[in-house]
């Protein structure tokens, strides 16, 4: 089953909410994607100057792809909990697995 068929299972009536929730999961998909390339390539750090001051820091991609980590178990939990328990069940296999995967 794919993730733009959850929202089928879902009442009639939080179908719009569970397809709405399921474009931001895929954004954040892709946008995590494109960070983890960004990160991989790049590093969790960056070296800059301010104030004169030369310095490492946490990169700006690597903060970006965490808080999207973050939004996107909430949007799966999200989820979850509109779809019924057989599907919530598959959902939380899902979370089970990114969170072994972190």
């Amino acid at each position: 089953m794919y993730l733009k068929d959850l929202p089928q299972l879902c009442e009639d009536a939080q179908q719009p909410i569970a397809e709405a929730i399921v474009t931001e999961i895929s954004f954040l998909q892709q946008s995590m994607t494109r960070l983890k390339a960004h990160v991989s390539e790049y590093g969790t750090v960056e070296y800059i100057t301010r104030a004169g001051q030369p310095r490492y820091v946490e990169s700006s991609a690597y903060k970006s792809y965490l808080t999207s980590i973050s939004r996107y178990a909430t949007l799966c939990k999200q989820l979850a909990a509109l779809l019924p328990d057989a599907a919530a069940e598959e959902m939380d296999e899902l979370d089970k697995f990114l969170a072994e995967a972190e």
